[in-house]
């Protein structure tokens, strides 16, 4: 499995806009109603300069999948007013083959679990 980033500078005082934007669009669904991407992310820098876009996908292949999607160069388009470095059909984000993870259990508040 890979986990793809985009880092993407914001125009000062855009970084709700664009979360409504992804929103509207709705740009992660997209991102992860193609085949073998797992799940799509947008977080935003605390001081709101950065927002990273990332997925988990099964492979380079499922990456290049979104890269040929018909309507990435339209979400580009969309938010190049946002963004300090408008995103073009040819930029493509950083690519990290997942090597090990972990994950929280959940659990009701107040209950241990027997044996802890």
């Amino acid at each position: 499995m890979i986990r793809t980033f985009i880092d993407l500078s914001l125009a000062e005082g855009d970084a709700e806009r664009l979360v409504r934007l992804f929103g509207r669009l709705r740009i992660l669904e997209a991102r992860v109603s193609q085949p073998g991407c797992r799940s799509a992310a947008l977080t935003i820098a605390e001081d709101g300069s950065r927002a990273i876009a990332t997925a988990v996908r099964d492979d380079h292949d499922a990456y290049s999948i979104w890269l040929d999607h018909p309507d990435r160069a339209r979400f580009g388009a969309a938010t190049a007013d946002l963004l300090n470095t408008a995103v073009s059909g040819e930029l493509t984000g950083s690519r990290f083959r997942i090597a090990q993870v972990a994950m929280a259990t959940c659990q009701e508040p107040g209950r241990r679990e027997e044996g802890r």
